[in-house]
């Protein structure tokens, strides 16, 4: 497997991140009315296709992933049926580029993504993994609940300021989600925030 050097995207990345010359990709996780704010695109939607494909800048072998996701319900902005984020990084064949910190999606998965610069941006979400909620169903009673991008419930919107604990992206719940927010909440506030805005 080739890997492809650091440097050779280091072109290609935003400037709202910071990336230390170790390897680590930090971000400023934002409040929720700057995440909303910020977003050009808010939805609700399933992930049902994932793919890697390669490219080139400047001579060298640059690696996109297409995450294609259905709009199951858009809270800001007018995305259609679907919509393909365009994400650094990824493998094909025997080439990889690993960009730290850029989640990773799979099939299936249901999420709210707060989308900004998609096909601009390295990574077109809000302050990166700070920029989608999965959906989990609670056991006690079915209730479709928001966890934050590392598993964590996600209790109150004041929350989605809050730093990680642990590291993002980890395919399941983390701790008790009979805590977390339930979707339809979390929407709502999304909405009168969005509404809050237009009137300013």
């Amino acid at each position: 497997m080739r890997l492809i050097p650091g440097a050779a995207l280091l072109v290609a990345l935003a400037a709202a991140v910071v990336v230390p010359p170790a390897h680590a990709l930090t971000v400023i996780p934002p409040t929720f009315e700057q995440l909303v704010s910020t977003a050009e695109i808010v939805v609700d939607g399933e992930v049902t296709d994932v793919r890697s494909e390669l490219s080139s800048f400047r001579g060298r072998p640059l690696v996109y992933t297409y995450v294609t996701i259905r709009v199951l319900d858009a809270l800001k902005g007018g995305p259609g049926e679907s919509i393909e984020l365009r994400m650094l990084g990824g493998t094909v064949g025997d080439v990889t580029l690993h960009v730290s910190g850029v989640p990773k999606f799979r099939v299936g998965e249901r999420n709210l993504f707060f989308i900004e610069g998609n096909g601009t941006n390295f990574c077109p979400l809000v302050a990166v993994t700070h920029g989608f909620y999965p959906v989990a169903e609670r056991d006690s009673d079915g209730a479709e609940v928001v966890l934050r991008s590392n598993g964590e419930p996600l209790e109150e919107t004041a929350e989605v300021a809050g730093e990680f604990h642990g590291h993002a992206r980890a395919h399941g719940a983390k701790g008790d989600v009979g805590r977390a927010m339930t979707l339809s909440v979390f929407k709502s506030r999304i909405r009168s925030e969005v509404a809050h805005a237009r009137e300013q």
